[in-house]
């Protein structure tokens, strides 16, 4: 088994076994009308050098047409709060 960067592996890389490993950030802001809004991030892992000082991920933002599925499947409660993908992300 070898963990792959998600960044900057090669297709022509990719073996059996290889494992992907990646951290997706959700950032919830809040409209006018108290509705959470989400922005989500697909952020290598680990990777400490690529963090903020206080050590939140960072990463390439994610389509926020992707946003909505990726909340249901990994952080339910988003969902359950009525937040929704922020379409200027």
């Amino acid at each position: 088994m070898t963990m792959r960067s998600v960044v900057n592996t090669e297709p022509q890389d990719i073996r059996e076994g290889d494992v992907f490993v990646v951290t997706v950030a959700f950032h919830v802001g809040y409209k006018r009308d108290g509705k959470p809004m989400i922005r989500a991030y697909r952020c290598p892992y680990p990777d400490p050098e690529l963090s903020m000082e206080d050590g939140t991920p960072q990463g390439d933002g994610i389509s926020p047409k992707h946003v909505q599925a990726l909340m249901e499947a990994l952080v339910p409660v988003l969902t359950w709060a009525d937040a929704k993908p922020d379409p200027t992300a």
